[in-house]
């Protein structure tokens, strides 16, 4: 009603809520659990039917992969972002998703890259140890730089072969015209199986410290 008020007291971690005032004289005690508001008079959301964080590595050392689980098959689609660096002595590092440690040539690729004024478009059949979905800074890059990208796995259950859906951007040196290398690339895996398992891999050297990867469900 107009004269409603809500009043939240949350621990450090965000998790437990001590009371709620919902109206004048009248106090509901309530409780977060797994994200999700428990109240007598508040519908709870069913796995599936949100975006979650489903696993997540943040790497303390060099790594050649990172690898990410997918832990529901409840979502529609998949999301992974990536932001770090390499040690290859390059510029940019491309990089490399492997679903459920297929390593055979069962992936195919194609991608768009702009450098400055120049668009450049390349297309790869067959391909083994996974197909690319952009690039990371490598060891050559100005100091401090990295690489980002987002990759959306469009319903990662089906028995559809698997698109990926990628974009995202490096920088090299900073300040410097041709430097920053923006990909969009489109990655299919040749199988009908399920995903159950994401790897990363660099297609030169290995992940750096600070790399971090996490994987999300989406509705």
């Amino acid at each position: 009603n107009s004269s409603a008020e809500t009043m939240l007291a949350v621990d450090g971690n965000g998790v437990t809520i001590n009371q709620i005032v919902i109206s004048s004289g009248s106090i509901t005690g309530s409780t977060i659990t797994n994200a999700r508001l428990t109240n007598a008079n508040v519908s709870t959301a069913s796995p599936g039917q949100l975006m979650a964080r489903l696993d997540s590595t943040t790497l303390t050392g060099t790594s050649t992969a990172l690898t990410l689980t997918v832990t529901s098959s409840a979502y529609a689609s998949l999301q992974v972002r990536l932001t770090g660096r390499g040690d290859d002595s390059t510029q940019i590092v491309p990089v490399r998703m492997l679903f459920n440690s297929d390593s055979a040539a069962n992936y195919h690729n194609a991608l768009f890259q702009s450098t400055a004024t120049t668009l450049t478009a390349v297309e790869s059949t067959a391909l083994s140890n996974g197909g690319r979905i952009g690039v990371v800074a490598g060891s050559s890059a100005a100091a401090g730089s990295a690489g980002s990208i987002v990759a959306d796995i469009n319903h990662y259950t089906s028995s559809f072969t698997k698109l990926t859906i990628a974009h995202g951007v490096s920088i090299g040196t900073f300040n410097t015209a041709g430097s920053l290398i923006p990909q969009v690339n489109g990655m299919v895996w040749n199988s009908t199986a399920a995903i159950t398992s994401i790897e990363l891999r660099l297609v030169a050297g290995g992940f750096v410290a600070g790399t971090r990867a996490t994987l999300y469900g989406l509705p």
